[in-house]
Parts: structure tokens; sequence; C-alpha cells
């Protein structure tokens, strides 16, 4: 496939999701942050291919790339997996057993509900660290002494490959 120009690959559908995104949370579709899916998952998706697409084909030094290479953004890419494992529990938490300690902050209802979605992507990322650190990386360390693959047999193997014949 052709390179396309970042602004077509990139920023142009970075820019659609944004806005198809920003619809559905204003006109209130029952969309995100509340357990459902997206009235507009068929635009979305497509969008999200491409935008992957461009970054992978993008030339390494345009300004974006070089800003997701910075460490803390790789650091999330990093714990991304348990995040993503443990984002719903926070967001349910954070919708129904903290509402009440964190509706006296905020005086409009969509002061809450970027309260909440702060709250909880807060604690998404705490809880994606710890699991990180305190039950991933302490697997990956045992991989040394765990063997990946079944031990080869002890066998009398000749030049090719083959068990030699022994008078």
């Amino acid at each position: 496939m052709p390179r396309l120009p970042a602004w077509q690959s990139i920023y142009l559908p970075v820019s659609a999701i944004v806005v198809i995104v920003s619809i559905e949370f204003h006109f209130g579709l029952d969309g995100y942050f509340h357990q459902s899916t997206t009235h507009f998952v068929s635009l979305i998706a497509p969008l999200i291919a491409l935008v992957i697409w461009g970054l992978w084909t993008a030339d390494p030094d345009l300004p974006l790339l070089r800003l997701l290479r910075a460490r803390p953004l790789v650091y999330l890419g990093e714990v991304s997996y348990p995040m993503y494992l443990t984002h719903m529990t926070w967001i349910v938490l954070s919708e129904r057993q903290l509402q009440p300690y964190l509706a006296p902050l905020v005086s409009t209802p969509t002061e809450a509900v970027l309260l909440r979605i702060a709250v909880s992507g807060v604690l998404t990322c705490i809880s994606g660290a710890l699991i990180w650190h305190l039950v991933e990386q302490p697997v990956f360390r045992l991989k040394r002494y765990v063997p990946l693959r079944p031990p080869r047999p002890l066998t009398a193997a000749g030049p090719s490959g083959g068990v030699t014949a022994s008078a």
C-alpha cells in the first residue's frame, strides 16, 4: 500500500474519531462510559485501523512518533494489558460507589462525568502499574528457570542428523 501523508493517515482519522465520540457524548446516546457499545463502531474501527497503519508507515522523524517514543508513554504501553484488565472495575466503582463522595466536588453533570473519568483513569493506571511490577515482572523473570520447550531427546546423531549405526 502506498505511504500517505501524515495528515491523511494519522491526523485526519484521529480528528474524525474525536468528532464522532464528541457527538455521541454530547447527545447522550448511551455509549461511552456506560458499559455499552457505541453506535458508531462501524465508523470508528476502520479509522483506528487507518491510524495504526499510518503510524506504522510514517517517517520515524515525525514529531508525533518522537512524542510516542517518550518514556512515560512507552511505560504506559508496557502496563497497558493490566490496565485493560482492571479498567472496567474502576469505571463501575467510580460510577456507583464513589459518586456520593465525588458529587460535592463538582457543580455540573458534565464536570461530574469528567471527574469520574479522571478518577477511574488514575486508579486504572495505578492498578496496572502495581500488577505489572508485582505480578508480571516476577513471572517474566521466572522464564529462565522454566523451560518453554520440551527437552531434546538424547540420541547419538550423526552429521546429517540421523542416528549413527554402530558395528
